[in-house]
């Protein structure tokens, strides 16, 4: 199974959340004046190259990407024991979306 393109929706739901800010760092203070995030893609169970676009969160470029501190950059262990679970920052951010 290859790549799949985002359909309508979930494109919408992906600019909705890349626009609330990065989950992460409203995690660490709810109040920070937060930056158009990066989505991430959790690929918990699916193989390298495949993407479900309903399992993603919002991350900043230091938290998506940076090498001290991104999940892309740590690792994902690393990453984990510090910030929690991609599935728990998920939850994280449905519970406080409309906040």
């Amino acid at each position: 199974m290859g790549k799949k393109r985002a359909n309508k929706e979930q494109r919408l739901d992906m600019d909705r959340k890349a626009r609330w800010g990065c989950v992460v760092c409203r995690k660490i203070d709810f109040n920070v004046i937060t930056t158009p995030a990066q989505i991430h893609h959790i690929r918990h169970g699916l193989g390298l190259g495949q993407r479900d676009h309903s399992q993603i969160i919002p991350l900043c470029q230091a938290h998506h990407l940076d090498s001290k501190y991104g999940i892309h950059g740590m690792g994902v262990k690393a990453w984990t024991k510090i910030y929690g679970t991609e599935h728990e920052l998920l939850e994280n951010y449905e519970k406080n979306k409309d906040e």
